[in-house]
């Protein structure tokens, strides 16, 4: 016996609002881009820290992940999220922390997980307290499939 009409309609579309529901839950974390930079202070290059990526919901960055790198000892980066390398596209706010990756968080790749007592304060590199939070460092950066060349290094002063 076959249902009615109406009732396979209505499970269809059940089963494909399901679907989009995830898919939009997932706020397009399976689409990644690598992001890789240099974060240097007052031009030098800094030797121990974390960079962090939060969503600009202002400039319409829905995504919930929240993308972080290790700084290694020549001032690099490698975006990591939800522990696969790169961050979602679209505007984040930036965070650069004097202190090494808070306990339980992993970058994965090769860029490894930092001892936190190589703070960039402790090694006399200390940049100014305003970067460590997103929101109150003024740097933007857009996330993008074809970025130029220095289109994720970070300047902040001391």
């Amino acid at each position: 016996m076959t249902r009615p009409l109406p009732v396979r309609r209505a499970s269809y579309s059940l089963l494909v609002l399901a679907a989009l529901g995830f898919t939009a839950g997932c706020g397009g974390s399976d689409k990644l881009a690598p992001v890789t930079g240099k974060v240097t202070a007052d031009g030098q290059a800094l030797t121990a820290g974390t960079v962090t990526f939060r969503p600009d919901e202002t400039k319409g960055n829905k995504n919930k992940a929240i993308p972080t790198g290790m700084i290694d000892s020549s001032g690099n980066y490698k975006l990591f999220t939800d522990g696969k390398e790169g961050a979602p596209l679209g505007w984040y706010k930036v965070g650069v922390s004097q202190q090494g990756m808070a306990g339980g968080m992993q970058t994965g790749g090769d860029v490894g997980l930092a001892d936190p007592s190589k703070s960039l304060q402790k090694s006399g590199s200390g940049v100014n307290a305003k970067y460590q939070n997103p929101d109150t460092s003024g740097i933007s950066i857009e996330v993008v499939a074809s970025p130029g060349g220095d289109a994720y290094d970070i300047k902040v002063t001391k």
